[in-house]
């Protein structure tokens, strides 16, 4: 390579110096020139030598400094090619995972398909068979109205000749009863007049009382008056000879206080004079100092301000961290509250129910009753022969048996006529119960795994936490390794100064000069602790990626698992179907013999209505659940992701300290000024890390609260499945009653419903992983982005780097040519 010998001119003095590029040698030329002249305007006693040596430490440092930054450069690039491998692996599984999932949907929907064949095919024969059984029914029933209307044709003419016989009656008693009354009149009045005669003597004597009474009391209230006015005289004499000796006493103790006082206060009036003596010298020996602790409480005040300003965006992130967690604890609330609404709930359902069982039996006894009645109305019409007051007893029995019986036919007409759509009703809403309770186990099933995941994001927030306070550990380690540091650095100042104790002009310039590398040593640490964090955050971000991935891959793992066990289930719904279809058959020839009772199986019709009916809206209650829980879940992940932005923004703040690093380089001229500057800002970092320890320690409680809450959670959803068995058995009994043909085909088709609806969920709960995976991929690339950013500054301060060393050479050949 050619080289030239380029003519420059450094701090007034011309030089030749020799490199392969004229322009670049002016620029290093410049360069030195400027700081030499900064120098000797810092320190304007310095000669020439002095100033260049100066020259040369400080770019020596510089060199030593971008060397330190090119090689954390270069671990930052050898990371990205790992993440690069790591999120490629990624993709792929991701990729693996989507075909698996379309294959396992493809295969429920033909066999959901085939189930709802198969149900509607059995549904159409039992239809069928239930129109054969009306028609039969209502055969019956016209048979039995037909026998219910010739009783009550003998019946109204028994009654029309018992009414004859008792109107004869009632005129013979309505005769006797009127002359009674006279009888019983005449008596009255002449009690009457008794009475009053009675009542006059009794007042006159009770006036004759009243006079001697009020004489007694007259003559009593004189007696007292004189006796008190005696009194009050004697107590007036004896109580003005006591006051004149008690108010005598009082004038006494008085002047001896009054003396006390003065004696007392004179003595504390010397004292407080020496005390103001005293006060006053002291004030003013302190005079002087009260007036550098003026200044240095200005200096604090000042320093405090800036805090204050540096402190302001960390404030408004922890008041956004306090109302979310507000609205969690809000949610939580909801929660709770819901939750014991459906405990209630239930417990009001199994009393119903119990109520309605007792109401059931208590109808049937009536219905029993009132059979009993009819068939012996025939001779209790008979036995009104027997005379007039059992003759006026039984008509009104008999009246009210034959409108009882009445009402009766009416009923059982009405009954009977609607016994075919209450059959048909029941069937329906049997089935529309049974898929709802199967949705609702489908939902639960849901809640359950939702609830696992949800443990499962706790135990991933503990994981984050601990290392959050394992991050401030070393924070605090390095902190001490940096106080000790500074301490050996003043220990070799010390002797540095003892050592050129003899050359007094340059002892105070290597002073000033030892005391500003102090300083930017501290800040050149802290900003290599800042970088450090900012690392180490990446590193725990990526690991948590991966265990986020892993958590994925596992789950998938799981819904295959289920996917083939709702499989197994679904062919064994299928030998189960054909089985009932065998006992369908036989229960068809047990129908035959079941037909007489038809009022049994309308109670029992009416009672499974109201089941059903308590049963729809306890499952209704219970959807409610299973929907809050979704939501709580998904506000756990909006906090999750709120959690990962804000890891983003610590990111963003060390690459704010990294820029503010190199402006401070770039502009050396100011280097005192800025120097103080990024001392305050190291003192804001602090405060800043005492916060987040703060919002560590809110963190911790929430963690712990949210345990016990996930823990109280768990007790209430055992509770609440062992309740949901208690249903299933009771939903059972009367199912059975129903039919079992007719509960295993809705069984299958409940089956089918059940297997669309958890791959919908499967289905929603791969795009919810997927668009996790997309967040971790667009935070990937902004991290490249970063890491090339990096890597274009890492190139320019290599130049750079390159520039100041062969500047130096040439700078070292100069000062060897000159001496």
């Amino acid at each position: 390579m050619d080289r030239t010998r380029v003519a420059v001119e450094i701090y007034g003095t011309s030089y030749k110096l020799v490199g392969s590029s004229t322009e670049y040698m002016k620029q290093v030329a410049r360069h030195v020139d400027e700081h030499m002249r900064a120098i000797s305007k810092s320190h304007s006693r310095l000669d020439t030598p002095r100033i260049a040596v100066l020259t040369a430490v400080h770019m020596a440092e510089q060199a030593i400094q971008v060397q330190d930054f090119k090689n954390e450069l270069n671990m930052l690039t050898g990371e990205r090619t790992e993440l690069r491998v790591e999120v490629s692996r990624l993709q792929e599984a991701q990729r693996e995972q989507q075909e698996e999932y379309e294959k396992l949907e493809a295969a429920a929907k033909e066999e959901a398909a085939r189930l709802i064949a198969a149900a509607e095919e059995e549904r159409s024969r039992h239809l069928e068979q239930q129109e054969q059984e009306r028609q039969l029914q209502a055969q019956l029933l016209e048979e039995e109205k037909q026998a219910a209307a010739a009783g009550r044709e003998q019946l109204v003419q028994e009654l029309k000749a018992r009414e004859e016989e008792l109107k004869a009656l009632r005129e013979g008693h309505e005769a006797e009863q009127a002359a009674g009354r006279e009888a019983a009149r005449q008596e009255l009045e002449a009690a009457e007049a008794m009475r009053l005669q009675q009542l006059e003597e009794m007042k006159a004597a009770h006036q004759q009382e009243l006079e001697q009474l009020r004489e007694t009391l007259i003559r009593e209230k004189t007696e007292t008056l004189s006796a008190l006015e005696q009194e009050l005289h004697e107590t007036r004499e004896s109580m003005g000879s006591e006051i004149v000796e008690i108010r005598s006493t009082l004038s006494k103790e008085l002047a001896d206080t009054k003396a006390a006082l003065t004696s007392e206060l004179t003595g504390e009036r010397e004292a407080l004079e020496k005390e103001l003596a005293k006060n006053k010298e002291l004030r003013q020996s302190q005079g002087t100092q009260e007036h550098r602790h003026k200044q240095q409480l200005q200096e604090l005040e000042k320093q405090l301000g800036e805090l204050r300003g540096g402190t302001g965006q960390l404030q408004s992130r922890l008041r956004a961290a306090e109302a979310g967690l507000k609205g969690e604890r809000d949610a939580r609330l909801t929660l709770l509250a819901q939750y014991e609404a459906v405990l209630k709930r239930e417990e009001q359902l199994g009393e119903e129910l119990k109520l309605a069982a007792e109401q059931g039996e208590q109808q049937s006894a009536a219905l029993e009753e009132v059979r009993k009645q009819a068939a012996a109305s025939q001779s209790e019409a008979e036995a009104l022969r027997s005379g007039l007051r059992e003759a006026e007893d039984k008509l009104s029995a008999a009246l009210e048996e034959l409108s009882t019986a009445n009402e009766m036919g009416t009923l059982l007409n009405e009954e009977l006529e609607g016994l075919r759509q209450q059959v048909a009703a029941a069937q329906s809403e049997a089935e529309t119960l049974r898929s709802e309770l199967r949705e609702a186990e489908g939902k639960l099933s849901a809640a359950l795994e939702e609830l696992h995941t949800a443990s499962e994001l706790g135990t991933l927030l503990n994981e984050e936490l601990d290392e959050l306070r394992n991050q401030v550990a070393a924070t605090q380690s390095e902190a001490v390794d940096i106080r000790s540091e500074l301490r050996d650095a003043e220990g070799k100042l010390s002797e540095a100064q003892e050592e050129l104790h003899t050359a007094k002009e340059l002892g105070n310039l290597l002073n000033d000069e030892l005391e500003g590398l102090r300083q930017r040593y501290e800040l050149t640490q802290e900003e290599a602790a800042a970088l450090r964090t900012s690392l180490r955050e990446t590193a725990d971000q990526l690991s948590r990626t991966q265990v986020e991935f892993d958590r994925t891959a596992e789950e998938a793992a799981s819904w295959q698992e289920r996917a083939n066990k709702h499989m197994e289930d679904i062919s064994e719904l299928e030998m189960n179907l054909l089985e009932e279809g065998e006992k369908s058959a036989a229960l068809q020839r047990e129908v035959e013999t079941l037909r007489g009772q038809a009022d049994g199986m309308v109670q029992q019709l009416d009672q499974e209505a109201r089941l059903r009916a308590e049963a729809e809206q306890e499952l209704a209650v219970q959807q409610e659940a299973a929907e809050a829980a979704r939501k709580e879940l998904a506000e756990l992940r909006g906090r999750y992701e709120e959690l990962i932005a804000q890891y983003d923004e610590i990111l963003q703040d060390g690459e704010q300290l990294k820029e503010r690093y190199e402006l401070l380089e770039a502009e050396g001229e100011e280097a005192a000024r800025r120097l103080e500057e990024l001392y305050e800002a190291g003192r804001e970092a602090a405060a800043a890390a005492a916060e987040q320890q703060e919002a560590l320690r809110e963190t911790r409680e929430y963690e712990a609260t949210w345990k016990q809450k996930v823990e109280e959670l768990q007790q209430r959803e055992q509770q609440w499945n062992e309740q949901e068995a208690q249903l299933r058995e009771e939903i059972e009994i009367w199912q059975q009653e129903a039919g079992e043909a007719e509960a295993q085909a809705e069984a299958v088709s409940r089956s089918r419903t059940e297997a669309a609806q958890q791959l919908d969920e499967i289905g929603e709960s791969y795009e919810m992983v997927q668009g996790q995976l997309r967040l971790v991929q667009a935070q990937f690339e902004l991290q490249q982005g970063e890491l090339e950013k990096l890597s274009q500054e890492h190139r320019s301060l290599q130049a750079e780097y390159s520039k100041l060393q062969s500047e130096y050479n040439e700078w070292i050949q100069l000062i060897e040519q000159d001496s």
